[in-house]
């Protein structure tokens, strides 16, 4: 996955590029005050598998400037619609990074 910092456009972001080996979910997670991403997400978008480019995600509210935010991604495990973190797990573990960082400008 790539992302970058960006301008929200509104109450949604931009994810320039995913690869997802199954079908699965892009999930977005507001910073804690440390930084660090926050269990529950603000937004997540669907998605087959394969590669997808420029991938907007609503969130449930337009972040600040200067907001960090993180993407994960997640295999849709139990073919359930909706994202579920219990059941979805990350898609990478151990291999590649789990998540990526960027900052709302």
């Amino acid at each position: 996955m790539t992302v970058f910092d960006q301008a929200a456009a509104g109450n949604a972001i931009k994810v320039h590029y995913v690869n997802l080996p199954a079908k699965g979910y892009v999930a977005v997670h507001a910073a804690d005050g440390n930084g660090k991403p926050i269990a529950a997400p603000v937004g997540t978008a669907e998605l087959a598998a394969g590669d997808h480019r420029d991938v907007k995600i609503t969130l449930k509210e337009a972040p600040k400037p200067g907001q960090r935010m993180w993407i994960s991604l997640h295999q849709d495990s139990d073919n359930k619609p909706g994202f579920d973190p219990a059941v979805d797990k990350a898609v990478w573990g151990q291999a590649l990074p789990e998540e990526n960082a960027f900052t709302v400008r």
